[in-house]
């Protein structure tokens, strides 16, 4: 009976042992399932990242081949008059306020000649 008992637990631990080995190549085969799960995923973001550059890179070319369009025809001189057709009814705005703030004996706000003096409009800036 006694035998009987230890043949049982040795084929027992014959069993366990499989088990375990088993249990061990299936955690390793787990482990490089994971690794190769995570190298994908880096691998589509770089592809989606590629991907986004790839498509601002063309929407930037787009963009400049419409501003070359856009300024196919535009000069220094064309530039000038229009800034100078601009400025003509800008001086009609800022005189009459200049006037009013000068009446009330307040300085014309300095932000005023600042950007007009940007523009041309007053030569050097100031009125």
């Amino acid at each position: 009976m006694f035998l009987e008992h230890m043949a049982d637990f040795s084929m027992f631990v014959i069993v366990a042992k499989a088990a375990l080995r088993r249990k061990k190549q299936f955690e390793h085969s787990f482990e490089q399932t994971s690794s190769q799960i995570m190298t994908l995923e880096r691998e589509i973001y770089s592809i989606e990242t590629a991907n986004i550059n790839k498509e601002t890179l063309d929407a930037m070319k787009n963009a400049g081949k419409a501003m070359q369009q856009i300024h196919q025809g535009l000069t220094i001189d064309k530039v000038d008059q229009t800034m100078y057709v601009i400025s003509i009814p800008v001086y009609f705005i800022l005189s009459p306020l200049q006037a009013l703030l000068q009446g009330t004996n307040r300085a014309f706000p300095s932000s005023f000649g600042k950007i007009w003096g940007c523009l041309g409009v007053f030569g050097n800036g100031h009125l």
